[in-house]
């Protein structure tokens, strides 16, 4: 009860016990909820500081840290740093200031780099070193780095080896006029050189679980470093590997990817490829049988394929009867396979719905007969088929929904799939239409 005569102070209401304020904590969603919540009084602000200082992000406008030595409460801020994303720092890791600042927080687990991998030549004896630290620091788990290989920069594969306790690495090279770069070895002599005048840590085998690999040069160029250095890069671990590519004629994306299949694909549980073929249906190459023969503990398959433009109805099926069928059917016999999803996506804006519609009409006789043949898969509990048409703001629709956007008929999709209905599994298809300008044919 507040009391309205001045010089009177409201009394204190007795608080919840901090162990059931920090579970409330562990529940907050938003930024704002644990501002607000911080502000209760000194229990709750106790419980949600973690919270408020778990996520930093450092951008352009960095400040150098201070000169003088941290207070109690400053050390105490520190260790409630648990995720860092460093975004626009070009020269973020050849950056001593930078490098120092992220040594210093005990808790660090996840670290995310976008927009970075500039100025290797700027790398000094101390830069080096100060980034080897933060590569192997025993908190550090996740490491997610997203780079262009364009102009002497990118991510330096020389630096993979130092990831040893990081359980999570995701590398996406966003270089696009060319994704076939070949990265300029020259461009990293500085780094090389200081990596190799600083004295070696003792190999330890590496613990990656997670490997993501986005980008053509990128994935042969990791294939290439991986047959080059087997004793420092083991990745007898990697129970989740992701590949992201644009399918070629080359057929060079298909050879490196079948590569690293081949070498550490016998520890991989989940499988997710996604691949894209700009215009031509079938300009790219698909995977050998023999480097798929490795994946003896695989249970969930990921396909994602994704076309950009079209010439004919047919495209889409032609797509998926060359590259994801013949995965399908060089796995058919593996009964460790629990989980099949497979996505089919246009993202041309000129595509309507109709014609989307169209499409797809081929496409569904075509997984039908590759996953509900009785003699394959004979361990698949669950399958999802989704088909995708367009831009960003998603909009899901239903099995039986309206017909209110143009050529989507109102039968549900799993229909158009009579054999796999006919198997004891879960099953569903879904489309979705994103942000359709026009819905004409």
């Amino acid at each position: 009860m507040s009391h309205s005569n001045a010089g009177e102070v409201a009394p204190q209401f007795p608080s919840l016990p901090l162990e059931i304020v920090e579970e409330v904590a562990t529940h907050a969603s938003d930024k704002q909820t644990c501002i607000a919540a911080s502000t209760v009084n000194q229990t709750w602000l106790s419980a949600f500081t973690p919270r408020l200082f778990a996520y930093v992000v450092l951008g352009k406008h960095f400040m150098k840290p201070p000169s003088t030595p941290f207070s109690s409460d400053n050390e105490r801020l520190l260790s409630c740093v648990t995720t860092v994303k460093v975004h626009g720092i070009y020269t973020a890791l050849a950056n001593e200031k930078l490098l120092a600042v992220l040594n210093i927080l005990p808790r660090l687990e996840s670290l995310e780099l976008r927009d970075v991998g500039f100025g290797w030549d700027r790398a000094t004896l101390q830069s080096t070193k100060l980034l080897r630290q933060v590569l192997e620091k025993e908190s550090l788990k996740r490491l997610s780095v997203e780079f262009s290989a364009d102009h002497f920069s990118g991510f330096p594969l020389v630096l993979v080896p130092f990831c040893r306790q990081i359980l999570s690495l995701s590398l996406e090279d966003t270089t696009v006029l060319y994704p076939l770069f070949v990265e300029r070895q020259d461009a990293f002599s500085a780094l090389t050189r200081n990596l190799k005048s600083l004295s070696c840590s003792q190999l330890i085998p590496m613990a990656l679980r997670s490997l993501r690999l986005s980008g053509n040069g990128l994935i042969s160029r990791f294939a290439h470093f991986h047959s080059q250095h087997l004793e420092q890069l083991t990745l007898n671990s990697v129970e989740r590997l992701e590949l992201d590519y644009i399918d070629s004629r080359t057929g060079t994306p298909s050879r490196a990817v079948g590569e690293l299949l081949r070498t550490f694909g016998s520890s991989v549980q989940v499988l997710s490829i996604s691949v894209c073929r700009p215009g031509d249906p079938q300009g790219g190459h698909p995977l050998n049988t023999v480097d798929l023969q490795n994946l003896h503990q695989l249970r969930t398959l990921e396909l994602t394929l994704t076309m950009v433009d079209r010439e004919a109805d047919s495209d889409l099926s032609v797509f998926t009867r060359t590259w994801a069928c013949h995965i399908l059917e060089a796995l058919s016999m593996k009964e460790s396979i629990t989980k099949i999803a497979i996505t089919c996506q246009m993202n041309s804006q000129c595509v309507s719905s109709g014609y989307f519609s169209s499409s797809l009409n081929l496409v569904y006789p075509v997984l039908d007969f590759a996953l509900g043949h009785q003699a394959g898969f004979l361990g698949l509990k669950e399958c999802r088929i989704v088909f995708k048409l367009g831009g960003r703001a998603v909009c899901m629709t239903p099995a039986g929904s309206p017909d209110d956007r143009g050529g989507i008929d109102e039968e549900p999709l799993e229909n158009k799939f009579p054999s796999i209905q006919q198997r004891r599994i879960s099953f569903d298809a879904v489309s979705i239409l994103e942000n359709l300008q026009n819905s004409g044919a």
